[in-house]
């Protein structure tokens, strides 16, 4: 208990009155009473005391938080390591680790349960998958203090990326429409394309919800870039197979004019948006489109495939 010290006032000094203070005991964070023993205990009857009341307070001792796990990550991740330092710094010059305490970790919505507890370094840590949107979210450690330590917490901003691991269904071309459309009539330019895709959220250790893609078709322009189809871009992904959530399909239906062609094939772009992210010249598919009855011509086209590899060529011009 330390020591407390007082004023006397209103005593006159022959009376020799003097005074010891001591408060309440306990050493718990908190506020404990002040109070004063006066001696020699018979001069009190010749006065009328007045107690002016005081406190003595115990404050926690002062900590800090920090978050220090990783800053980013991507939509289905599930070996995010969320983690906090927890340190005393009542002695700011000196901070010291504080083992086997609480320490509340999140990233967005989404918290480490059960509550992580710091080890001997005063590291807590847990592993989180990424279920939420991608986006920027706010990394958290919060500490909620005890009988002894005072509570804190620590924010960081985080970035939820889109997850890579979409692609084509083992074995198969992402793109799965049409691979030959005639136009309405022989004098029409104007074709229906149906045009569709199939892909899977291919990351082994997490499948995210594939609903959350989102397609686009497009045309591969010679210079290497590319150009969307009207009317076939962003669009919502359905389920193969509702128990399935990993696999889903995305179509289309777009008008397309071959212009004064008889005969145009088109490389077909499928990109890959929403929760995912995926765009690449493999995924390309030649499909052709031709006006129809033509006289002396062999439209059409030739496949062919190989253990290592895909082969398709369209047979144009025509031959009389």
């Amino acid at each position: 208990m330390p020591l407390t010290t007082g004023t006397l006032s209103g005593f006159v000094g022959s009376d020799g009155v003097t005074a010891t203070y001591g408060r309440t005991s306990g050493e718990a964070v908190g506020t404990y009473t002040i109070s004063a023993a006066l001696s020699p205990s018979g001069v009190l009857g010749n006065y009328s005391i007045t107690y002016n009341t005081a406190t003595f307070t115990i404050n926690a001792r002062l900590t800090k938080v920090t978050y220090t796990g990783p800053l980013n990550g991507n939509y289905g991740d599930c070996a995010v390591t969320a983690r906090g330092l927890l340190v005393d710094v009542t002695n700011p010059l000196s901070p010291v680790a504080l083992p086997t305490q609480p320490v509340g970790l999140s990233i967005g919505i989404q918290s480490v349960t059960p509550t992580a507890m710091t080890d001997g370094s005063g590291t807590a840590s847990g592993l989180i998958t990424l279920t939420q949107d991608p986006g920027t979210v706010t990394a958290t450690a919060t500490y909620a203090g005890s009988a002894i330590y005072a509570p804190n917490s620590d924010t960081k901003t985080y970035t939820i990326g889109q997850d890579s691991n979409v692609g084509p269904v083992t074995g198969y071309a992402t793109y799965t429409g049409s691979l030959f459309f005639w136009t309405t009539s022989a004098t029409s330019s104007t074709a229906t394309l149906t045009l569709s895709a199939t892909i899977k959220d291919s990351d082994g250790c997490h499948a995210g919800d594939i609903r959350k893609a989102r397609v686009t078709f497009g045309v591969r322009n010679g210079d290497g870039s590319w150009s969307p189809i009207p009317s076939a871009q962003n669009l919502p992904v359905g389920l193969v197979d509702p128990s399935d959530t990993s696999t889903g399909t995305a179509t289309a239906i777009a008008q397309w004019n071959i212009g004064n062609n008889n005969t145009q094939p088109l490389e077909i772009v499928v990109v890959i948006g929403g929760n995912y992210f995926r765009n690449t010249v493999a995924d390309d598919q030649i499909i052709t489109i031709s006006k129809p009855s033509q006289v002396n011509a062999l439209v059409g086209e030739v496949i062919w495939t190989s253990p290592a590899s895909r082969f398709r060529a369209v047979i144009w011009p025509p031959r009389a």
